[in-house]
């Protein structure tokens, strides 16, 4: 398989997507398996851009479908509900994906894949799971930041760190959070991830790319190795 396709498919699955084993009436060695993505109702567009993406890798239909969803109290009575858009993927390189991913059925970062990314699947990843962050009022410095809200143990998250430092020469560092630990790079380094991935960001995400123009310099001039 060309690696562009392999890094793209591994993207989608990386932050937002899901690979569904389908079970009924099938033995295990038997099963398909699906990608499945949903976004809410704010990120149609996004989610139309994914679809379009599969639709070219996989030569499926990729058909978006508009869903519900119920928030509930404690008793189950509905409270709110809202709504958002999903859409199936199907490929058999899948399965081997959700092997890979889904040790004991569980999603899990492995720098074997993760090997597979380009820049444009970097990019994918971080729009599902990335936010960019300008910290005007931090004492004595000024701070901006890329982060992956990663969520999880500390061995798995300073793999990933590793893995940003071997592969694009990025320096990330942990940041403990309820549950587990995400990675950010900080400033100088931020700027250099946010142009690696720029270029493959669509129009309706660059939110998660900008920085205004008149913190450019301050990010630039900022040192890094006083982070923790």
């Amino acid at each position: 398989m060309e690696l562009k396709v392999k890094s793209l498919l591994i993207a989608l699955v990386l932050g937002d997507g899901s690979l569904i084993e389908q079970k009924k009436y099938k033995p295990k060695n038997k099963r398909n398996v699906v990608l499945e993505i949903q976004h809410g109702y704010k990120q149609e567009e996004y989610i139309k851009y994914k679809a379009n993406i599969c639709r070219q890798l996989t030569g499926t239909l990729c058909k978006i479908k508009k869903v519900e969803y119920k928030r509930t109290k404690i008793n189950g009575v509905s409270i709110a509900s809202t709504y958002g858009f999903k859409f199936a993927s199907g490929h058999r390189y899948y399965k081997v994906l959700r092997k890979w991913l889904y040790p004991n059925d569980k999603k899990h970062f492995r720098r074997k894949y993760l090997n597979y990314l380009n820049a444009e699947g970097i990019a994918i990843w971080y729009m599902d799971d990335g936010c960019t962050y300008i910290d005007k009022r931090r004492w004595k410095s000024f701070q901006g930041s890329c982060e992956f809200s990663t969520h999880v143990d500390k061995e798995e998250a300073e793999m990933l760190k590793t893995y940003f430092l071997e592969k694009w020469n990025l320096k990330f560092y942990l940041h403990k959070v309820k549950p587990g630990y995400n990675i950010r790079c900080y400033n100088k380094e931020a700027l250099k991830f946010i142009n690696l991935i720029k270029p493959f960001v669509p129009d309706c995400m660059a939110y998660k790319v900008t920085i205004p123009n008149e913190f450019i310099h301050e990010l630039e001039t900022c040192q890094n190795d006083t982070m923790i």
